[in-house]
């Protein structure tokens, strides 16, 4: 399977992962870049009495070859799109994989 092409990633950002050793929770290791990423805004409104829309307000495709700087994004990271001033948080990251090897990772931002 071929990886997404470069020219469908156009986005970049940053992202903290949580510290597993952090005593109380809440902090986060340094920034990380990743170039070569695909935000497509999320719009779904589920009909509940108790939830007017999904957690999930973007997805944030990854390219396990192509995104400069990929890894799996674990929930509760925080990602800072390019150009914007507060994080999103992840709420899920989902692995696609291919003939044995990761192809890419869907990420839902929160």
């Amino acid at each position: 399977m071929r990886p997404i092409p470069k020219r469908m990633l156009p986005d970049s950002c940053s992202v903290q992962v949580p510290k597993t050793d952090a005593l109380m929770g809440g902090e986060y290791a340094d920034p990380i870049t990743l170039s070569g990423v695909y935000v497509e805004p999320v719009s779904r409104v589920r009909p509940t009495s108790y939830q007017l829309q999904d957690v999930t307000n973007a997805v944030m495709y990854v390219d396990a070859t192509n995104t400069k700087g990929a890894l799996r994004i674990p929930s509760g990271s925080l990602v800072t799109l390019e150009g914007e001033v507060s994080p999103s948080s992840v709420a899920a990251c989902h692995e696609f994989s291919a003939f044995g090897r990761v192809h890419h990772w869907e990420v839902e931002l929160a």
